[in-house]
């Protein structure tokens, strides 16, 4: 990017962070009554079933030395006294050596420490786990798991962050992958990607956009190779012909002219190459208590639609309109499948439109890498979950505000919990660094500024790199 543009970016950008920075600043300033406590680390959290492997355990020396370490696997749904493992010390860690895990689930590690008091075996079920491992199988074990967010908002259309901003956002909320989706516009996605292109972050954009020439349905655009709105006002005879075409699907008596039109942009957004998502199906506007989107319409969409998934999560919804959003999408979805309806990818996104609720709603998806080539495979083989952030803000606050998450694989749900608890929510301090390096880079981009950008940056994809044990 041109210093130019970095300088023009870098005024608005420093003014909307201006009074965030003003208030972490102010938090900063006050005394932590919470002690600043080491825990003990695995160098890597995520095995393949079977293998066998030299698992390496960090210990902070305030812990002293450990005596021994007993391992189960955490099935919630039984219960399985914890094995002894054999331990030797070697350097600055220890090694379980030739360890290996027998099946698919969390393992649990319990460490006494030389001195320590042991747990009478009476108390087994509360006692409290030191660490936390995961095995997977071959199919599973070869995908990274991607944080990501997918319907955003910025100025080009009604959002009230820029591109740029946006990107820096991303950033911030430890996001791997989102596409930025404007109303009717994939330009501001275009915009976002140029003006990030020569910056050295870790986080991966794709195109995208939210369609509307179509008709009242909101249809979600991702990665498609130009812009489906543009594309269906300047083929107007095409598009109709795909609306008569989609209106003869349906049973005479009962045809609906807007599930036929949202059935139609869904094949245009696939024909230029794009992920095609049925947005939001319970939204309101604001000022309403009533969706607006009929309910036959919803049934015909679900029976008929060709999109790649169905938005199941959104989180501006939830603070407009109330939980219930969700629920009933949830429940729709389940009804759906019960009545023998076919098995859609469900994805969570934030649908934001300020600088505070990026991410509030958000998908994780298990791909093979952060390509949009391996994402759309992903979720069109329902390779990904939803998750309701929402209560986010309430979390960092210190108070009780778990992420809601929701598929249709108990499988994923459960890794995925896993992952987001203590995989995502520990790198959240790594995010953070390589978004405040971000801002400076774009504010003042010198050499030395980017240079410690680029180290934020493989710190975080380091991070990344331990996840999985080679």
């Amino acid at each position: 990017m041109k210093r130019r543009s970095f300088v023009k970016s870098a005024g608005a950008l420093a003014a909307a962070f201006a009074g965030a920075s003003a208030n972490a600043a102010d938090a900063a300033a006050k005394p932590s009554k919470k002690k600043s406590v080491e825990n003990p680390k695995l160098e890597n959290l995520v095995f393949e079933v079977g293998k066998k492997y030299d698992v390496k355990i960090f210990v902070p020396e305030s812990s002293g030395e450990i005596e021994s370490v007993e391992m189960m696997d955490y099935d919630k749904t039984s219960f399985t006294r914890p094995a002894k493992i054999e331990i030797e010390k070697r350097g600055a860690c220890y090694v379980a050596k030739n360890l290996s895990f027998p099946k698919e689930d969390s393992y649990a590690f319990y460490i006494k420490y030389k001195g320590g008091e042991s747990q009478p075996a009476k108390n087994l079920y509360r006692r409290k786990a030191d660490l936390f491992a995961y095995a997977l199988e071959p199919d599973l074990f070869k995908l990274a798991p991607l944080n990501g967010d997918f319907h955003q908002h910025s100025t080009v259309s009604d959002g009230k962050l820029t591109p740029l901003q946006m990107a820096v956002m991303c950033v911030e909320t430890n996001l791997d992958v989102h596409a930025l989706t404007d109303h009717r516009k994939r330009e501001g996605s275009a915009q976002l990607m140029e003006e990030v292109k020569n910056l050295p972050i870790h986080l991966k954009s794709f195109y995208g956009e939210e369609v509307h020439s179509h008709g009242t349905v909101h249809v979600q655009s991702l990665g498609a190779r130009e812009g489906a709105d543009n594309y269906i006002k300047e083929h107007k005879e095409e598009f109709e012909a795909l609306v008569e075409k989609n209106l003869k699907k349906m049973p005479e008596n009962d045809r609906d002219e807007q599930a036929a039109r949202a059935m139609a942009a869904f094949d245009i957004v696939r024909k230029l190459g794009g992920v095609a998502g049925f947005n939001h199906p319970y939204w309101a506007p604001k000022a309403s208590t009533f969706s607006s989107l009929h309910a036959s319409t919803q049934d015909k969409l679900y029976r008929y639609g060709t999109f790649d998934y169905l938005e199941i999560v959104n989180g501006i919804s939830v603070k407009v309109c109330g939980d219930d959003i969700i629920s009933l999408s949830v429940s729709k979805y389940f009804e759906t499948l019960a009545a023998g309806g076919a098995k859609r990818p469900i994805l969570g996104c934030s649908d934001v439109h300020n600088l505070v609720d990026v991410a509030c709603g958000r998908t994780i998806v298990f791909a093979e890498n952060d390509s949009f080539e391996a994402f759309a495979k992903a979720v069109r083989s329902g390779m990904c979950v939803a998750v309701d952030d929402t209560m986010r803000d309430v979390r960092e606050q210190g108070k009780t505000g778990v992420p809601r998450i929701y598929g249709n694989s108990t499988r994923l749900v459960k890794y995925a919990a896993f992952i987001d608890r203590h995989f995502f929510t520990p790198r959240a301090l790594l995010a953070k660094a390589e978004a405040d390096a971000m801002r400076a880079a774009i504010e003042t981009p010198s050499k030395e500024n980017i240079a410690k950008l680029e180290r934020r940056s493989r710190e975080f994809m380091r991070y990344n790199a331990a996840l999985r044990a080679k």
